[in-house]
């Protein structure tokens, strides 16, 4: 699994110090209507849609690890969350066609191949699909198995579906207890390459849950949002 106790702390904390998830949910409400519904697939802890909470009338989280949707729904209980849900579930199970109803939007927030999922979720939602991934060259993008979001739009060209683009860029950096934590981070994510970023560290005083923290890792992250419309994909089919 992708998500352990390590990598859930820090992209919590990580996500509450640059508001990076309430930055991107406003993009988002600037471009679908209010009142919505959506469905997250392989939503992982569904940050950015716990900030569309309050936006969308309807939002069901779906994710392969169990110990995510877990924490996910204890907060949902804790918060008390009435029209949010998560469920552990294979996303490419065909049961996920019967178990759970289309909604007006579907989301893949840094999801898998758009060779895979896109002409199979093609007939799975009722107004659009939304795709976020990273935008930055093929040729210099960390996981070079991932797409960037020119393999998306190229994808889309070929297939000559109509699609809307929004480029942004927010601070993404993460919060670190110390030189050494900040050090063991950079050695973790980058290898032999954590030398070249360590003029990337800078000093904070910040304090989550009680936890000081005193360095930062600043990184921005530039990533774009494609929109791609039910009428549109309507006319191809």
């Amino acid at each position: 699994m992708f998500w352990n106790e390590e990598r859930l702390k820090w992209y919590f904390i990580a996500s509450v110090y640059t508001k990076y998830h309430k930055n991107m949910a406003n993009v988002l409400k600037s471009i679908i209507p209010k009142g919505e519904s959506l469905m997250d697939l392989g939503s992982g802890p569904a940050l950015l849609s716990l900030e569309l909470k309050d936006y969308f009338k309807e939002i069901l989280a779906i994710d392969f690890d169990e110990s995510v949707i877990s924490l996910l729904n204890k907060k949902i209980e804790k918060e008390n969350i009435k029209n949010f849900k998560a469920y552990s579930f294979d996303c490419y199970d065909e049961k996920l066609f019967l178990n759970f109803s289309k909604k007006d939007n579907i989301l893949f927030s840094h999801f898998g191949k758009i060779e895979e999922y896109f002409s199979y979720f093609k007939n799975f939602f009722n107004k659009r699909m939304i795709i976020i991934r990273n935008d930055i060259e093929k040729n210099i993008v960390y996981n070079k198995d991932k797409d960037t979001i020119q393999d998306i739009t190229n994808y889309l060209e070929k297939l000559n579906i109509n699609y809307k683009i929004y480029r942004q860029n927010f601070e993404f950096g993460q919060p670190l207890l110390d030189e050494e934590e900040a050090i063991y981070y950079l050695k973790k994510w980058y290898k032999e390459n954590y030398i070249k970023l360590l003029s990337n560290i800078k000093d904070i005083d910040y304090f989550y849950n009680g936890i000081r923290y005193t360095k930062y890792y600043c990184k921005p992250k530039s990533t774009a949002i494609v929109i791609v419309k039910k009428e549109d994909l309507d006319e191809k089919i």
